[in-house]
C-alpha cells in the first residue's frame, strides 16, 4: 500500500496531449510529479476549438492545470478547426505544414526533458491519433 509520500523525482517531463480535456485523464499522475519536484512542461496541441470556442478550452485546461499545482504559461500548438479544415478539404500541403509546424514545436527545448508523456487516447479520434504520430516523429 502507498503512503502519500513521494520521493523526490529525478526527472523532467514533457506531456503532450491533443485538446483541452485530456489532462483530466491523467490529473493524479501530473499532481503527483508536481508533488514530487519534477520539471514538468505541458504542451496541448490543439485548441479544442472544433465545436467549442477555443478561449473557452484553452481557460477551462489553464483552471485544470491549475488546480492540479501547474504553474507554467501553457504551451498550445494549433487551431483545432485548421486540421479538421486541412482534412476535410484535402488540403494534404495545408495539413503537412501544420504537422512541421506541430513537430517543431514539440521538439523545441526537449532535450531540457528525458521523458516525454503522451496519454494512450490511439484510435477513434482522429487529433488523438495525430499526437500519437507527431511525438514519434
Amino acid at each position: 500500500m502507498m503512503s502519500g509520500k513521494y520521493t523526490k523525482s529525478e526527472h523532467s517531463y514533457r506531456i503532450l496531449t491533443a485538446h483541452p480535456d485530456d489532462e483530466i485523464l491523467i490529473s493524479g499522475l501530473v499532481q503527483r510529479l508536481i508533488s514530487t519536484g519534477s520539471n514538468i512542461d505541458f504542451v496541448c496541441l490543439t485548441d479544442g476549438n472544433q465545436k467549442t470556442p477555443g478561449d473557452i478550452r484553452i481557460k477551462e485546461l489553464e483552471k485544470s492545470l491549475s488546480i492540479m499545482g501547474y504553474e507554467k504559461p501553457l504551451n498550445r500548438i494549433l487551431e483545432e478547426k485548421k486540421i479538421y479544415d486541412a482534412v476535410l478539404n484535402g488540403d494534404d500541403e495545408g495539413l503537412l505544414g501544420l504537422m512541421d509546424e506541430a513537430v517543431g514545436i514539440i521538439s523545441q527545448g526537449l532535450e531540457a526533458y528525458d521523458r516525454l508523456l503522451v496519454p494512450d487516447f490511439s484510435g477513434g479520434h482522429f487529433v488523438h491519433d495525430l499526437v500519437h504520430y507527431l511525438a514519434a516523429a
